[in-house]
């Protein structure tokens, strides 16, 4: 009889751990799984205008040549900053900020 009743308790328990895991929610924030899993971005950036571009690309000075896209590897959180003035984007502007978005993707300045 004391046997029965403690498997009978172990059987409980175990039902009742088992329950919990077989109907917990999946994780409601994709999206923040992929974040922490990508730590650099890999993009072009192409220049459609009709004028030569100077930007930083991070650490680097990237000269963009009309009508020509230059693959861009760079950390999440890293800028692309104009150097010199061109058409539309004078000298300093933040013209954008690398994210996970952008991965595989390219930015057109024009």
């Amino acid at each position: 009889m004391r046997n029965r009743l403690i498997l009978g308790g172990m059987m409980i328990s175990a039902a009742l751990h088992s329950s919990r895991a077989a109907y917990a929610a999946p994780s409601a924030n994709a999206t923040y799984e992929m974040v922490t899993k990508i730590k650099t971005v890999s993009f072009n950036l192409r220049n459609d205008s009709k004028v030569e571009m100077k930007v930083k690309a991070g650490e680097s000075e990237i000269t963009l040549e009309p009508g020509k896209a230059v693959p861009v590897k760079l950390a999440i959180g890293e800028k692309v900053v104009m150097v010199e003035d061109s058409p539309g984007h004078p000298a300093g502007t933040v013209v954008v900020v690398s994210g996970w978005e952008l991965n595989h993707s390219t930015v057109v300045f024009r």
